[in-house]
C-alpha cells in the first residue's frame, strides 16, 4: 500500500518537510524512516498528536521494522489545521529518542455523508456499467468456484480441486460398498434358491418314507443351525445280559447326533420298556444307551439279565 513517507534524522537537525493530510481519509499510512540510527529489535513506538483547540494528544502504537516507523491514522486523529506530531521509541522501559514534526489537515469543503454513500443507486448503477464484460465474467467464475468448494454436505473445502477429488474418493467408496453389499444379497438369494430346491426335494422324501429299521436315514424336516436333521433307527438285538453291548449304526459323517427316546424301546412278548429305563424300585434294573465315536456306534448297558428282550435306538443327526 501506499504511504506518505518522510525521513527523519535523529543525532542532527534537518530541515523538515511538512506532513499534509486532508479530513475525512483514513486509510493512508505515515511511514517515518530514520536516517542516521538505527531503531534496535523488539523496540516500539507510540505516535502522539495535538491539535491547536485539543488539550490532550491523542495517541496511536506504531510499527516498528526495517528501521522504520509506521502507523495509519484514524479519521479524527489529526484536527483540522496545524497539529504537532512526536514520535517516541522506546525498548525496556526506557526512552530512545523522540522526535517532533508538523502535520497539516485540510478540511474538505464538500460534506459527504458517508453512510449512505455506499448504498447510492446511481453510484450503484454507474459502477455496473463502468464493470468489463470481463470483469462481469470474474465475478461469475468466482461465484461459481465458491459454489464448488462447497460439497454436498456443505463441507467448504480449501480449494475447488481438493472438494472434487475428495467427493470423487468419497462416491467411490459408496460404490464399492455398494458392490460389496449387492455381492452379499446375490449370495444370500443364491443360498435361498438353493435351499429351497432342496427342501422341496426333502419335502418328497418325507412324503414318501416309511420308518423302518431296515431303511436308511431320513429326512425329519426339521433343522438345527439351518442344517437338515435326519432320522436312522438302529437293531440293536438281543438285549446284553448285566454286561455292555456296541452296535455299528453306519453313520460316518455326523455333525451333531443325539438318541430319540421317544422312538427307543426294548419289547418281548407283548411288554415293552422305553430305552433308557430305570426300574423305580430296584436300582439294579435297568437299560442305558450312548453314542460313541462320534455316532459310529451306540453302546447299550444292562444291570441285570436282559437276554429275552430285543431293542431298537432311534438316533437324530445334522450331517457334516
Amino acid at each position: 500500500m501506499e504511504s506518505i513517507k518522510r525521513n527523519i534524522y535523529v543525532l542532527r537537525n534537518a530541515i523538515k518537510e511538512k506532513i499534509e493530510v486532508t479530513k475525512g481519509t483514513d486509510m493512508i499510512p505515515i511511514e517515518l524512516n530514520v536516517v542516521d540510527y538505527n531503531i534496535p529489535d523488539y523496540a516500539i513506538a507510540v505516535a502522539y498528536a495535538l491539535g491547536q483547540t485539543s488539550g490532550v494528544p491523542k495517541k496511536i502504537l506504531c510499527d516498528v521494522g526495517n528501521n522504520a516507523i509506521k502507523f495509519t491514522p484514524s479519521e479524527s486523529f489529526f484536527e483540522v489545521g496545524r497539529n504537532e506530531l512526536m514520535v517516541r521509541v522506546l525498548k525496556d522501559e526506557k526512552k530512545l529518542f523522540t522526535f517532533c514534526d508538523t502535520v497539516i489537515c485540510k478540511d474538505s469543503t464538500i460534506k459527504i455523508n458517508d453512510a449512505s454513500e455506499p448504498q447510492d443507486p446511481s453510484l450503484v448503477e454507474q459502477l455496473l456499467n463502468k464493470m468489463s464484460d470481463e470483469t462481469k465474467d470474474r465475478l461469475v467464475l468466482q461465484t461459481e468456484v465458491e459454489d464448488i468448494r462447497k460439497g454436498y454436505d456443505e463441507t467448504i473445502y480449501g480449494s475447488a480441486g481438493e472438494a472434487v477429488r475428495n467427493q470423487i474418493d468419497g462416491a467411490r467408496t459408496d460404490m464399492s460398498k455398494i458392490k460389496i453389499e449387492m455381492s452379499e444379497m446375490k449370495k444370500n438369494m443364491s443360498n435361498l434358491a438353493e435351499k429351497s430346491v432342496v427342501e422341496k426335494e426333502l419335502e418328497k422324501k418325507i412324503d414318501s418314507s416309511i420308518l423302518g429299521v431296515s431303511l436308511p436315514a431320513i429326512f425329519t424336516g426339521q433343522y438345527l443351525n439351518s442344517a437338515p436333521i435326519y432320522q436312522k433307527i438302529i437293531e440293536i438285538g438281543e438285549l446284553p445280559n448285566n454286561t455292555d453291548k456296541t452296535i455299528s449304526t453306519g453313520i460316518d459323517n455326523a455333525d451333531y447326533i443325539w438318541i430319540d427316546q421317544s422312538n427307543s424301546f426294548a419289547f418281548n412278548a407283548g411288554a415293552s420298556y422305553p430305552i433308557p429305563y430305570k426300574d423305580p424300585r430296584v436300582s439294579t434294573i435297568g437299560i442305558s444307551a450312548r453314542i460313541i465315536k462320534k455316532g459310529e456306534n451306540i453302546v447299550v448297558s444292562t444291570g441285570n439279565d436282559w437276554n429275552g428282550y430285543s431293542g431298537i435306538v432311534t438316533v437324530k443327526y445334522t450331517m457334516r
